[in-house]
């Protein structure tokens, strides 16, 4: 496309500091890195630059979050975790922090009334910012139900996925919380099987051929487009959250080729 430019006023805080506020570029310049010049007055442009970059929002029906710290059978009273994944309108990961997050982490139990109740367990967030936060929190034996809504414009929507609810227990297995231990292991290889087996199930349904006047193939055939159509969200974030996983995996030195190339088959 063109060139688009955008000017703001400055002021001078320093020799070495001038500050000023962003201009609107939604419609002209749009999400990318820029060339920022300085003029002085009526002088002419600098011809040295400085970048800056432009981002789209996060949008919390994009992001999503993975981590030990969101499954069953965790080992209670030891401190565990799990990463939130900030994502724009296009689905692409957010490269920038500062975004503000509710994140609620509650404790179920029962009263001596004998009524189930939830309190509240302390967690701390950390903004990498990079996209990336994560949360860390230590939980009795029990289930815990998490909610984390990304606030914008005074507003509260849920991620992708939330609310959470994960389990502790006594006598969990050697490094459960852990993002390299072996709850995170098994959910990724359940959840890889579960898509492989949804992907040649609706492939299987969707090749039925035919014959005219077949109304009961014809009725199956439907029936997994349905289906295909009904869990297509639900699918799409498992697919999401376990390539995050994996990448984290891969980032910490563990080899998963072989999973991600499951994943991109289906």
């Amino acid at each position: 496309g063109g060139r688009h430019t955008a000017e703001a006023q400055g002021t001078v805080v320093s020799d070495e500091l001038v500050e000023c506020v962003t201009p609107a570029v939604v419609n002209t310049i749009g999400p990318r890195e820029c060339e920022v010049r300085l003029a002085i007055g009526s002088r002419d442009y600098t011809t040295t630059v400085a970048t800056y970059h432009y981002y789209l929002n996060t949008v919390a029906e994009q992001s999503l979050c993975y981590g030990p710290g969101l499954l069953e059978e965790q080992q209670a009273d030891q401190p565990t975790r799990f990463r939130i994944q900030a994502r724009n309108q296009l689905g692409e990961n957010r490269k920038s922090g500062r975004d503000e997050w509710s994140v609620q982490v509650q404790r179920r139990e029962v009263n001596a009334d004998g009524k189930e109740v939830l309190r509240e367990v302390p967690a701390d967030l950390v903004d990498f910012d990079n996209g990336q936060y994560e949360v860390r929190y230590t939980a009795e034996v029990g289930e815990v139900n998490i909610k984390v809504q990304l606030i914008e414009d005074g507003h509260r929507r849920h991620i992708r996925g939330s609310p959470f609810r994960p389990t502790f227990i006594s006598h969990g297995k050697n490094r459960a919380n852990e993002y390299l231990g072996p709850l995170v292991n098994s959910w990724t290889v359940t959840t890889l099987r579960q898509l492989e087996d949804f992907y040649r199930a609706t492939e299987a349904g969707q090749s039925t051929k035919l014959k005219e006047g077949d109304v009961k193939s014809l009725i199956k055939v439907m029936n997994h487009i349905k289906d295909m159509y009904s869990q297509e969200g639900d699918l799409l974030r498992k697919q999401d959250e376990v390539y995050e996983a994996l990448s984290h995996i891969e980032r910490e030195g563990v080899p998963v080729d072989k999973q991600l190339k499951v994943l991109r088959r289906v």
